[in-house]
């Protein structure tokens, strides 16, 4: 399909001065159009560009672009010179589609235009125009009422004409009579930012200069969320990149239910899911899916792809630009691009503003979490051992159980009736329960640390092997930890320690003591600095 691109660059319509010469992220708007241009032409395309500006001219000229220079040009349908109209004609000529690019665009991706010269080579439209949906509240100043209930608002979606590119049919630019017809819309999302201002100029280099980082998450009954919550606060705080997140079919559902529509998330199958991170083109994968393997990490930097890796005992962890283990406090292994231990273990966003507990006398408020999917069961089955204790002792017990619980309904049925016992299940605010909570019995994972930070003296219960190697809920430290979950065994351990420390104020100020030191509110701009050294490394 031959295609005739026209670049309309005109001085007289410039947004502010010299815009279209002046470097944008080190490179000029008319290069960045011209390049683009020549990205979607072929053997049997053209490219002009149409300018009132002898600079314009000269950068055209340069890249070996046909252009059409004349002083005081005007590219207004009703206003053409006949000379206009000559040169749009002859450069039309035997073209099959007329594509017209605005250098005011600079973000717009060749795929994007791609999908929009197929769509309208399906259609039978003599014009196709971008346009982006926004949502916004709206305002009749016809009639200039303040509504009665100003409160409630009401908001419309509504289509917005972007001028990034216009689709047309050969002649219709030159106002040939003969091309009328209908125009179809194409709905485009952030690729239609146009600049308009000296401030649009800043938010588009901000947006040139950031850089794609894809996550590679895994969310599921074994495992839990801890790895999609962890890359969901360093998303947050990476603001000056592109976060994308990845997963594999298998772990799709639990990590489309966290991450919701906050960021693009793809899932693929595990056979092809390193040719579709590469696919992405990132500058940055990070891995937060437990061990990495050898031929994974150094194929994606064969790609010129660096990589991190969190909690990462792999053979692949060695060839990683950095991984971070702080999970553990003792190395696992040696090299220059590991991390180890609790000095890079960050909180959530959530625990910032939090109030960490002062130390209480008395026993009044049990907070009992097994993470999001407390695969064991232990919610119900730690509260039925648990309940008569609390119950005779007047203490309320709080369960928070994560998104991937399925027994959620079978606890909610059990405890239906106990006045003594709340259940809040999947909550995005478990730091402000933790304010109430006089002390704990949870799972060996990230809580640990929150319940640390948070001084709660806690019982720990590990609930798989890998949760058994993370020693920093130890003794030392303010726990009580009764290793890994054993059926009937494990229950009869928590009914003696829990009776111990309710019944021991001495113990629960010792353990309370140990707990004060742990602060990890300013650890996660330590990780996030690490992060952004490796992204900004001339080296693989």
């Amino acid at each position: 399909m031959r295609i005739t691109i026209f670049i309309p660059a005109l001085r007289s319509e410039e947004r502010f001065q010299n815009d279209l010469l002046r470097k944008l992220d080190g490179i000029s708007l008319i290069q960045r159009a011209i390049n683009k241009a020549q990205v979607l032409s072929d053997l049997n395309s053209t490219v002009h560009v149409l300018t009132d500006s002898e600079e314009v001219a000269l950068v055209a000229s340069r890249n070996n672009v046909k252009f059409f220079f004349q002083p005081g040009l005007i590219l207004n349908e009703f206003d053409l010179s006949s000379a206009t109209k000559q040169y749009l004609l002859a450069a039309e000529r035997g073209g099959k589609v007329c594509l017209v690019l605005s250098p005011y665009a600079p973000l717009l991706e060749p795929d994007v235009v791609r999908q929009a010269l197929k769509v309208f080579a399906q259609g039978e439209a003599s014009v196709l125009k971008p346009a982006r949906v926004i949502f916004r509240r709206v305002f009749d100043w016809q009639k200039g009422n303040v509504p009665e209930k100003s409160v409630i608002t009401r908001s419309e979606d509504r289509e917005v004409e972007s001028l990034a590119f216009t689709i047309y049919q050969p002649g219709l630019p030159a106002h040939d009579e003969k091309s009328r017809g209908s125009a179809k819309i194409f709905r485009m999302a952030e690729g239609a930012f146009e600049i308009e201002t000296i401030r649009d100029w800043w938010v588009c280099e901000k947006l040139l200069q950031r850089k794609r980082i894809v996550f590679r998450v895994i969310g599921n009954q074994q495992v839990g969320t801890g790895h999609i919550s962890r890359s969901l606060s360093l998303a947050h705080a990476l603001t000056n990149h592109e976060a994308l997140f990845v997963t594999d079919v298998d772990n799709d559902i639990v990590v489309r239910e966290l991450i919701g529509s906050e960021y693009w998330t793809g899932a693929y199958p595990r056979a092809e899911l390193i040719d579709r991170i590469i696919d992405l083109s990132p500058d940055l994968v990070i891995f937060d899916a437990l061990d990495t393997d050898e031929s994974t990490i150094n194929r994606l930097k064969r790609n010129e792809i660096k990589v991190v890796s969190f909690e990462d005992l792999g053979k692949g962890s060695k060839f990683t630009n950095l991984t971070i283990n702080e999970l553990y406090d003792l190395p696992q292994a040696f090299g220059g691009n590991y991390l180890w231990g609790k000095e890079y273990f960050f909180v959530r966003d959530e625990f910032l503003d939090a109030q960490p507990r002062e130390f209480e006398t008395g026993v009044t408020r049990l907070l009992l979490t097994f993470g999001g999917v407390d695969q064991h069961d232990l919610s119900r089955r730690i509260y039925e051992s648990i309940r008569p204790i609390c119950k005779k002792l007047g203490i309320e017990v709080q369960i928070v159980t994560g998104p991937g619980y399925k027994g959620y309904k079978r606890l909610c049925d059990d405890l239906e009736e106990d006045p003594m016992v709340k259940i809040t299940h999947a909550t995005g605010v478990i730091s402000g329960i933790m304010e109430n909570a006089s002390i704990a019995i949870a799972s060996n994972g990230r809580t640990c640390y929150e319940l640390a930070h948070m001084n709660i003296p806690s019982i720990i219960i590990s609930q798989h092997a890998r949760e058994g190697t993370h020693h920093f809920s130890s003794e030392e430290n303010g726990f009580i930890n009764l290793g890994q979950y054993q059926a009937g065994i494990t229950e009869e351990k928590v009914d003696e320690a829990l009776a111990e420390l309710i019944g021991n104020d001495v113990l629960r100020r010792k353990m309370y003591e140990k707990l004060v030191p742990h602060n990890f509110s300013s650890t996660k701009a330590v990780v996030i600095k690490k992060i952004e050294a490796v992204l900004e490394s001339p080296e693989l």
